[in-house]
């Protein structure tokens, strides 16, 4: 299928963008963005090249010791050095997709995440960010994101964890039942869990 080249030949390819079904066009851009530059990130760091490349996906990150976050790309080399290290995401309607969370290797003081409206971001992306940063990530937040019920059940791999915020996710089945699952399998964390109509929460609301 046509959308399935690399963006190489989409770029070497004469084609007529016209010709190209808006998903499918979209699809080649989005993967263009979460390639991965393995040179960049020789040469910046791990933690940079995340930040980067959140940030071109239209979120903004926060590093440890500063208080401002950042998103602005061209700002990213100018508030911080070379040792910098991630602390916080916040996506917001980003177009980050799973290939693109490989950037998280290596990336190992990352504690705060956030990601609201991201229409690409699935279980795939939680089995990345568990592949990378179980040890690490303290507290995370998806709401109204592509996240089933498998993707759920690693959020316990996340060996660190003590708050757990999921909201209004769509392709979750049995809300009630995943809840309990959670509880039970994260007896320390502060998990909120409200979607389809169902509200459940392991902790008080100023908490």
């Amino acid at each position: 299928m046509a959308f399935l080249m690399t963006v190489k030949e989409a770029v070497l390819r004469p084609i007529s963008l016209s010709t190209i079904p808006r998903r499918n066009l979209q699809w080649i851009l989005y993967s263009a963005v979460n390639k991965i530059d393995k040179e960049r990130i020789k040469i910046i760091g791990p933690d940079l090249a995340c930040a980067e490349w959140l940030v071109k996906c239209g979120a903004s990150v926060k590093f440890h010791g500063k208080s401002k976050t950042i998103e602005d790309y061209n700002l990213i080399g100018a508030t911080v050095g070379p040792e910098a290290k991630l602390a916080e995401v916040y996506a917001e309607e980003a177009t980050i997709m799973s290939t693109g969370f490989l950037h998280f290797e290596n990336v190992k003081e990352v504690q705060k995440l956030r990601f609201k409206s991201c229409g690409l971001f699935d279980d795939g992306c939680i089995s990345e960010l568990v592949r990378h940063c179980n040890k690490s990530i303290k507290d995370i937040a998806i709401e109204n994101c592509d996240v089933t019920n498998r993707g759920l059940q690693l959020i316990p791999s996340f060996e660190c964890l003590q708050r757990l915020t999921l909201i209004d996710l769509p392709s979750v089945k049995n809300v009630d039942t995943v809840y309990e699952d959670l509880c039970k399998a994260l007896p320390g964390c502060n998990i909120c869990l409200t979607s389809g109509g169902i509200s459940r929460r392991s902790f008080p609301d100023d908490a």
